[in-house]
């Protein structure tokens, strides 16, 4: 990629030089993997939102080697949260269908 400044952390991670980028740290980097999805999605990651590389390798950024993980989980087991999460994950992660319903069902519960 020329003109492009990435920079590789001694825990094998790239990072990018992308100073305006709102989850800059230090002085301008972003981890080059979560900017390499973000690019792909057209959108910022959300904070529960984990970038992972299929093949463990900390350095392959290829899209084609990541994929989205989520952290965010119901507090509890109790049936209705579950079923409140699994909404949740639809109106996220869903078709466009299922996006639009949920995301629906939410604001007007």
């Amino acid at each position: 990629m020329p003109g492009v400044t990435l920079r590789k952390t001694l825990q094998g991670y790239v990072h990018i030089f992308v100073p305006d980028h709102p989850n800059a740290v230090g002085q301008g980097w972003v981890v080059h993997h979560r900017y390499v999805m973000e690019q792909h999605l057209k959108r910022l990651l959300q904070p529960h939102e984990n970038v992972h590389h299929k093949n463990g390798d900390r350095a392959d950024n290829r899209l084609e080697n990541l994929e989205i993980w989520i952290t965010a989980q119901p507090a509890g087991q109790r049936v209705p949260d579950r079923i409140a999460h699994a909404r949740w994950l639809l109106a996220q992660y869903g078709t466009e269908e299922e996006q639009l319903e949920y995301q629906n069902a939410q604001v007007n519960p």
